[in-house]
């Protein structure tokens, strides 16, 4: 129990650092300071400071990817426009939660166990597939894909400070590749 509450404590202290102060203010030092944990114990609980952000980066994504789950199950009965707006508008949630993190990531580039395009890949775009319809041959209409890697794109890069402008002018485009086919 004492080890699950300092790492419990760590955690938490590393997501604040991360939040407040930015990907080049985290260090073992400073998670010390603000976790009330001395550096030996974190070392004794985590390799590197880079441990730590892939276990931030594990726990924080799988909660995003749950809630991103949720919401897409939401969009089940929608016309195609809505479910591509809703697509993109999760997409761009699930990395504006987590950009701090990403971009510690991008920083700390030691970390292995993440990578954002294999990320994308593995749960973004398969998830998105099952809920988009898909045309006769059972295989995501050229427009769809199109749109996904798009947004991979967009999204990757981390441009979170313009991200209402980047939802609403994806929306535009994947409405204006969606409409002509529907019609």
């Amino acid at each position: 129990m004492r080890a699950k509450n300092t790492v419990d404590s760590i955690l938490s202290a590393s997501r604040s650092i991360l939040k407040q102060d930015g990907p080049l203010k985290f260090s073992t030092n400073t998670i010390a300071k603000k976790s009330g944990v001395s550096v030996g114990s974190i070392y004794q609980y985590f390799q590197s400071k880079e441990k730590i952000l892939e276990m931030l980066l594990e726990l924080e994504l799988n909660s995003s990817i749950k809630k991103f789950d949720e919401e897409i199950r939401g969009l089940l009965n929608l016309s195609i426009e809505e479910k591509v707006n809703g697509v993109i508008k999760n997409i761009s949630s699930l990395f504006s939660e987590n950009e701090y993190l990403l971009q510690a990531q991008k920083l700390f580039n030691q970390c292995e166990a993440f990578n954002i395009d294999q990320f994308f890949d593995r749960e973004i775009v398969s998830r998105t597939k099952n809920i988009l319809t898909l045309d006769n041959n059972g295989q995501l209409s050229q427009e769809v894909e199109k749109i996904l890697l798009l947004s991979k794109q967009l999204f990757t890069p981390f441009v979170a400070k313009h991200q209402s402008q980047v939802v609403n002018a994806l929306s535009s485009v994947a409405n204006g590749m969606i409409q002509p086919k529907l019609s």
